[in-house]
């Protein structure tokens, strides 16, 4: 509240510096129009007044300088303007004066030189302001030509003190500063209410503003005006909607990711481009042996256990290639675990590495136990035929017509050959039982049978060695 209170005040400050100054312009202009006005008027007033008097006097006798004549008109006329009245003759001199008498009148100087008579003689309309060297008063001159036969015969002159016309300018600002000031307070209120009325808005977005950037996106600003105001209420109500939107689902995966990495069975673990540790799941820490503290921020050279593993990412970090490789930790004798570190390159630059161990004990035994398999198949087939064969050999160099001793290698080759078939049953069961389809078949075995059948193979092929 308090910066919308600064900003508040700043805003009225310009506004009232802005109105003062246009309506100080508008009132020194309003002002010296009006006077310019008022000017004109008057001379205008006081020149039409001095034709009228003019009018209505006797050229003729003005011409013989009749100064009773003329000191008689001005009596007679000066009471229709509050203008003192000068008659001067066609040569100057001063015939009668509405402020002076007879005597006066006569003291008075000539009046030919004056710059409002000498422009009356010329046909001219001229106001001048001097001080009057009679009166000792600043006034404002105009005068109008007596004419007689279409010249000047005298002049009539008006003369106004400036007093009374500055008297009525004075009257004229006083006006024009009332007005000025009413107009500003008018225009002041008009602006503070304005202000007023949009700062509640401007409270309320700057509430919004401070709650959104404190993560609070459920808030929404009141939307109490109208115009750009609401628009921008309503802009970043959108806004703040939109971002509480994305942050719930950048939520819900970051849950899903978390849960998928804590349960993960592979290690894994990331590091930054120095090496030190920023995420690490549990496998890994198991197998690197950060139990029971938080492995997250330090260095892999700093882990317990596991140096295989440290070695890994530290060799991807440093070629900024990936690196695989089989190893057996120490820390976990009889596991081996098939590693993979892959640098994180960005702008050309090795920012982190991805290093994943899985767990390929169980597919190593199972290969060890196949190659062990088939060597034992290979020697349990090569017993079988070498028998086959010797039997065969010795019936074919001459045995096959002797009947003492033919039909027992003929008997030792069926005995071999239903052993071959028994051999590749127990393969077919063999394959049929690691399938998990087959249960085991127990049975009695005679081994006296068994030890004489295996005696037996032997002697005939010992005796096929011998011949």
């Amino acid at each position: 509240m308090k910066i919308f209170s600064r900003l508040r005040v700043r805003v009225l400050a310009a506004y009232v510096l802005l109105v003062l100054a246009a309506l100080s312009a508008a009132g020194m202009f309003l002002y010296d129009l009006l006077e310019r006005q008022a000017a004109g008027e008057l001379h205008s007033s006081m020149s039409a007044q001095a034709r009228l008097v003019a009018g209505g006097l006797d050229g003729a006798r003005l011409l013989k300088g009749d100064y009773r004549y003329a000191g008689s008109a001005v009596a007679t006329l000066k009471g229709s303007t509050d203008c003192r009245m000068t008659v001067v003759s066609a040569s100057g001199a001063v015939l009668a004066d509405s402020e002076e008498g007879y005597p006066g009148v006569l003291a008075m100087e000539n009046h030919s030189s004056r710059p409002e008579i000498i422009a009356a003689a010329s046909g001219e309309d001229l106001a001048v302001t001097r001080r009057s060297a009679t009166l000792n008063v600043e006034s404002l001159y105009v005068a109008a030509p007596v004419l007689y036969d279409g010249r000047p015969a005298g002049f009539v002159r008006l003369a106004m003190p400036v007093q009374r016309s500055r008297m009525a300018l004075a009257e004229l600002r006083r006006t024009v500063a009332l007005t000025i000031a009413v107009s500003a307070l008018l225009a002041l209120s008009a602006g503070w209410l304005i202000l007023w009325f949009a700062g509640g808005q401007f409270a309320a977005i700057i509430r919004g503003s401070k709650h959104f950037a404190s993560g609070d996106f459920e808030h929404r600003i009141p939307e109490r005006s109208s115009g750009e105001l609401k628009k921008l209420s309503e802009t970043l109500n959108y806004m703040a909607g939109e971002i509480s939107s994305r942050m719930r689902d950048a939520e819900l995966r970051r849950l899903e990711l978390e849960e998928a990495f804590r349960d993960m069975p592979e290690a894994l673990l990331v590091t930054d481009g120095s090496g030190v540790i920023t995420r690490i799941n549990p496998r890994a820490r198991e197998l690197m042996g950060a139990v029971g503290f938080d492995a997250e921020g330090m260095r892999l050279s700093a882990m317990p256990a596991g140096p295989e593993l440290s070695s890994a990412a530290l060799k991807a970090l440093s070629s900024g290639r990936p690196v695989s490789a089989d190893i057996e930790p120490a820390s976990a004798p009889g596991t081996v675990l098939a590693v993979s570190a892959s640098p994180i390159i960005e702008a050309g630059a090795v920012r982190g590495c991805v290093l994943v161990a899985r767990d390929v004990t169980g597919p190593k035994k199972l290969e060890n136990m196949r190659r062990d398999f088939v060597a034992n198949v290979s020697h349990e087939l090569k017993t079988p035929l070498t028998a086959i064969k010797g039997a065969a050999e010795t019936l074919l160099g001459g045995a096959l017509h002797d009947k003492e001793h033919g039909p027992a290698f003929a008997r030792s080759i069926f005995d071999q050959t239903s052993r071959l078939d028994a051999l590749v049953n127990d393969l077919l069961k063999l394959s049929y039982a690691e399938s998990g389809r087959a249960a085991l078949d127990r049975s009695d075995v005679d081994l006296r049978a068994l030890v004489d059948e295996c005696a037996m193979s032997v002697t005939t092929v010992q005796k096929k060695r011998i011949t």
